[in-house]
């Protein structure tokens, strides 16, 4: 049974609680109050496509720690859920979201990842990472882009990061070439 409050609709639908503004925009949350999905979906799927304008190669150091790749400029940033400064999404909505990215690397190896909430392993079925490691650059001197694609559950205020993995020393430190490297995310559902 629902109630209308000046046009807004208010209902439970099964065990979640929706709400209804007028113009059919529909919020619901579940028990717990955790916001669930909000519609329509063309308007407010949390999206976003980001590069780095560093026309150029940005270092990985220190060596042998996983960094984070901040891409500074978000083509689309749909829910502004995309931080231009730390490179984080952070997940409006509870759902499932797929995450890609590119990162155009040299010297040595590197290795893609995401974090999510800081950890290698938050959010994995067993908790482990190696199974999600993607790609593995050339040796010192040559060039190969990093690929990762991964499909993940969040939960609101959960937050995402791109981040590589370098090893090498003296001349040969690896990095990334901001203009040639891109990381995007979307609500699937």
């Amino acid at each position: 049974m629902g109630f209308n409050l000046n046009g807004t609709l208010m209902g439970k639908t099964g065990t979640a609680f929706a709400v209804t503004p007028p113009g059919n925009s529909n919020i619901t949350l579940d028990p717990t109050g955790r916001l669930l999905r909000q519609s329509p979906a063309a308007s407010v799927t949390p999206m976003f496509n980001a590069t780095n304008t560093t026309n150029g190669w940005i270092s990985l150091s220190p060596n042998d720690t996983w960094l984070v790749c901040v891409f500074n400029s978000a083509g689309q940033n749909r829910g502004s859920c995309y931080n231009t400064s730390n490179g984080r999404f952070t997940a409006p909505i509870q759902g499932l979201y797929m995450f890609s990215a590119n990162g155009y690397a040299y010297n040595n190896y590197t290795h893609p990842i995401f974090f999510v909430n800081g950890s290698q392993s938050a959010r994995r079925p067993g908790g482990g990472y190696y199974p999600r490691l993607r790609g593995h650059s050339h040796a010192a001197g040559h060039s190969h882009d990093n690929n990762c694609s991964e499909v993940i559950y969040l939960y609101v205020g959960d937050y995402v990061e791109y981040r590589l993995y370098g090893g090498g020393s003296g001349t040969n430190i690896p990095g990334w070439y901001g203009v040639y490297s891109q990381y995007s995310g979307v609500l699937l559902a």
